[in-house]
């Protein structure tokens, strides 16, 4: 049978663990503006929630928020000539959220899951319209 000793020095231990892991939760929120022209967005993410509005203005622009453990690595998204690639890879213990404002007429691409009745990923277009407008893979909250 465990002595009191070897019990309370577990239960510090366990306390100590739990404190450390709950301490690495971290968040951030960050805006970030494309200086190159984007003519098409590409939705590639395998978690994560997006948003995508539509402006007058020429640039883009992507606000991200991002949960991650202890250490923000890695980006979410990156720029391929005339457009940007929405991957949300930004590491372990990772996700990322968009909401992306893009002029009108720049065109959405996704990639639907695969399924076992379609083995291969369809994939999803859409022009944003003259009109503003907002659409979004998730609710966003």
């Amino acid at each position: 049978m465990p002595d009191g000793r070897s019990i309370g020095a577990g239960l510090v231990l366990t306390g100590l663990a739990l404190a450390i892991w709950g301490f690495g939760d971290r968040n951030a929120n960050e805006v970030h503006a494309v200086d190159d022209p984007i003519r098409v967005v590409s939705l590639d993410m395998k978690s994560g929630n997006v948003r995508i509005e539509t402006s007058d203005d020429s640039r883009t622009t992507i606000r991200e928020h991002r949960e991650y453990w202890v250490v923000k690595t890695g980006d979410a998204y990156h720029v391929e000539g005339d457009t940007l690639v929405l991957d949300g890879d930004c590491g372990w213990q990772c996700t990322a959220d968009f909401v992306v404002t893009v002029p009108r007429g720049t065109r959405i691409e996704a990639a639907l899951a695969r399924s076992r009745s379609t083995p291969r990923p369809a994939t999803w277009s859409w022009t944003a319209p003259p009109a503003r407008s907002t659409w979004s893979r998730a609710p966003v909250t």
